[in-house]
């Protein structure tokens, strides 16, 4: 007796995944299997047909404020510990210093993040990169001073992001990706 399909694979025959060949066994055996499995695909048809009909629209805004601040609740935060800053030895360093342009590399368990630093005037540019360990996507990035949310930024494909031009401050990075968050800690000298 064969074994009944799998949701997996019935899925793979209603989204026409299948070979011809197989796509013509599944269908066949979906005609001989009890009703808990036609229940199964008749449910599976259903919310197919709902996804495609769909429309999915971005919450309001403050609507979308509250449910990050649940996502945020519930991540467990990684401190993103500094390997490179690109003006001073990486021993004991918190300091962004003086110069006019500056790079910061930190690591932590879940991600690396490439942080670049540029004056302009009394203000600085922030701007960098993230690469996950596990290559998992990012959800969003955001500066944060004495716990304020000064900017977000969305990331692109290659996980950079730009917060423009903000004031130098004790601040900090998060980073927000699936099941975690990554924390880096900066001091930004004016």
């Amino acid at each position: 007796m064969n074994p009944e399909p799998s949701t997996s694979r019935i899925m793979d025959f209603l989204e026409g995944r299948l070979t011809p060949a197989r796509a013509e066994q599944i269908r066949q055996a979906l005609t001989r299997e009890s009703e808990e499995v036609r229940e199964r695909l008749r449910w599976l048809q259903s919310f197919q047909e709902q996804a495609r009909t769909a429309r999915i629209e971005s919450p309001p805004a403050a609507l979308r404020e509250q449910l990050l601040a649940e996502f945020r609740r519930h991540h467990r935060v990684h401190l993103g510990e500094l390997l490179f800053d690109s003006r001073r030895d990486a021993v004991d360093v918190r300091a962004v210093g003086l110069a006019d342009r500056w790079s910061c590399i930190h690591t932590s368990d879940v991600a690396d993040t490439a942080i670049d630093f540029a004056r302009a005037g009394d203000r600085v540019t922030v701007s960098g990169q993230v690469l996950t360990t596990e290559g998992d996507p990012v959800e969003l990035v955001e500066l944060r001073a004495d716990g304020e949310l000064v900017a977000q930024a969305d990331l692109d494909p290659f996980g950079q992001f730009s917060f423009g031009v903000v004031d130098p401050a004790d601040c900090q990075v998060l980073v927000f990706m699936a099941g975690a968050t990554m924390r880096v800690d900066l001091v930004v000298d004016p």
